[in-house]
C-alpha cells in the first residue's frame, strides 16, 4: 500500500502516514466510497422536481487536511498579484 501511495505525485510522507492511519478501509472500498468517507463527494439534496444545493456530508477532517492542505496555515496565493494592488489608472 505504501509503495502505491508513494507513486502518486504530490503525496508526501505526512499525507501517506495520515491516509494509512485514518483510513483503514483504503484497500477494501472503491474510489466513490472512499471519496464519500473523506468528504470530497458532493451529495444532491433533490426531491421530485425541486433541486437543492449539493453538500459534502460525512468527512474525516485529518485526511482531508492532509490531502488538500490546511487553508488557514497556507492560504492560496493569487495568480495575479497585480490584481490585489488595484489598478494604477486614475479615474
Amino acid at each position: 500500500m505504501v509503495k502505491l501511495l508513494q507513486s502518486v505525485a504530490g503525496i508526501g510522507r505526512v499525507a501517506i502516514a495520515t491516509l494509512i492511519a485514518e483510513l483503514p478501509e483504503l484497500g477494501r472500498l472503491n474510489r466513490r466510497q472512499i471519496c464519500a468517507i473523506v468528504g470530497v463527494a458532493p451529495y444532491a439534496n433533490d426531491s421530485g422536481a425541486s433541486r437543492g444545493r449539493r453538500r459534502i456530508v460525512g468527512w474525516r477532517f485529518e485526511v482531508r487536511r492532509a490531502v488538500h492542505g490546511d487553508p488557514h496555515r497556507h492560504p492560496p496565493q493569487p495568480r495575479h498579484p497585480r490584481l490585489l494592488r488595484g489598478s494604477n489608472r486614475r479615474r
